[in-house]
């Protein structure tokens, strides 16, 4: 007979002294302590025994009861201090459950979901993180009767932000954006699909978003935030994501002030370089921004019944936002063109610095070259006697005239103002 036996980081099952380790997925045990994010714990390798066959999902399920109860023994009343969450290494199935006047719940099983949604006060959100599709798609499907187009496309990735009305509930694509470090600043795009209905909320994203953890922990602290009808889950949702937002356009900011500073100190090819990337990452977020703010649009007009008239408001607000920082966006697009357009003056300037200093060079030495050369002739058999002009006066004579045609015509140039640029060029 198989019962459960709860260690530290995995559920380890023991048939006949052999242990399995669950799998596609295996139920984790949530515990406070040590947890990346309020009562979940990211699952490791078993603590002892070995490896064998992989436990079916439907087996899995059958035991889901007896280790609930066995979990309500450890851990007393309080249901926040174990939370049962479905994982498969990074990959997770995570539920949220508000009954109507009943405390919320965190323990929610696959097959209690059904219920759930017949519950119409209730509220439901199950979010999906990194699962793969075989295990996505029976649930989005079988248990909520989403459209297998909807389906296609929540399972498929690479989709700018749209909206997309199926009646009874509406598909939403919602990209979250990290700002990528190193060299040179870069965008990544991590999607975010989403079904809202009348009383649920499914999430479905490859990557673990910031934003979806930061919203279910808050939602896990304070149940004021699920107070509200489903939809207002959601906008807390686009809010966050909407604030993200904006810290990505506050670290371009800095990093284009950076470039501006480096392009009056000390240009080079790396500092053009990351000109060019800032230009391709704020090209990205725009195309991010655009379609995004015409999807809160239509989300704050009233187009979608899912969408209650006293939450409108709301999307409202993250409309206007998004308005604002699509200003910022083509604010900052333009001080990239004009610091691009400012180093390739700089380049310019320094380039003619370097012509006129090579200029003054060769001006002031032609005399010298003229003076040498002229004097420096050699004659076979001179028809008069030279002997003035080869004496030692002659000698000294020559060398202050060497000496001073220079310096005038160095002094000359400097009062005609020609040597200004030059003198600005070498303190440069």
């Amino acid at each position: 007979m198989l019962k459960p036996n709860v260690l530290s980081d995995v559920r380890i099952i023991e048939r006949m002294g052999q242990t399995v380790k669950p799998k596609l997925p295996c139920y984790g045990l949530a515990d406070r302590a040590g947890a990346s994010e309020p009562g979940v714990r990211r699952l490791g390798p078993p603590s002892r025994g070995g490896a064998g066959d992989p436990l079916p999902l439907a087996q899995a399920e059958e035991l889901w009861h007896d280790f609930s109860r066995r979990s309500a023994d450890r851990c007393g009343n309080d249901r926040r201090a174990c939370r049962p969450v479905l994982r498969r290494g990074d990959a997770m199935i995570r539920i949220l459950y508000r009954p109507q006047d009943k405390p919320s719940r965190f323990d929610l099983a696959p097959q209690e979901v059904p219920a759930a949604l017949a519950d119409p006060q209730g509220l439901v959100w199950m979010d999906f993180q990194a699962e793969p599709p075989e295990v996505c798609e029976p649930i989005l499907r079988q248990t909520f009767g989403f459209h297998p187009l909807a389906v296609d496309d929540a399972l498929q990735e690479s989709h700018v932000p749209k909206v997309d009305d199926w009646s009874e509930y509406v598909y939403l694509v919602l990209p979250a954006i990290v700002l990528g470090g190193g060299g040179e600043p870069h965008i990544e795009i991590l999607e975010l699909d989403a079904f809202l209905g009348s009383n649920y909320l499914v999430t479905h994203h490859d990557q673990p978003i910031a934003v979806v953890d930061r919203v279910w922990s808050s939602c896990q602290r304070d149940e004021r935030h699920l107070e509200g009808d489903v939809d207002h889950v959601l906008y807390r949702l686009v809010d966050e994501l909407a604030a993200s937002y904006m810290a990505v356009i506050e670290q371009l900011d800095d990093a284009i002030e950076l470039v501006e500073d480096e392009v009056f100190d000390k240009p080079t090819t790396s500092t053009l370089q990351r000109i060019f990337a800032l230009k391709r990452a704020l090209i990205q977020l725009r195309r991010i921004i655009v379609p995004q703010r015409e999807v809160l649009n239509r989300l704050a007009r009233g187009d979608y019944a899912v969408v209650d008239a006293k939450d409108r408001v709301f999307f409202r607000d993250v409309y206007d936002h998004l308005v604002r920082m699509h200003d910022i966006t083509e604010s900052m697009r333009d001080l990239v063109a004009g610091s691009l357009d400012t180093y390739l003056s700089v380049i310019n300037n320094r380039m003619n610095d370097i012509m006129k200093t090579l200029t003054i060079i060769t001006t002031l030495f032609m005399p010298l070259t003229f003076l040498t050369g002229f004097f420096g002739m050699n004659f076979f058999g001179p028809s008069a006697r030279l002997d003035a002009w080869t004496g030692v006066p002659a000698l000294v004579i020559t060398l202050l005239i060497l000496l001073a045609t220079p310096l005038a015509m160095y002094f000359w140039m400097k009062r005609q103002g020609w040597s200004r640029g030059w003198n600005q060029g070498a303190r440069r």
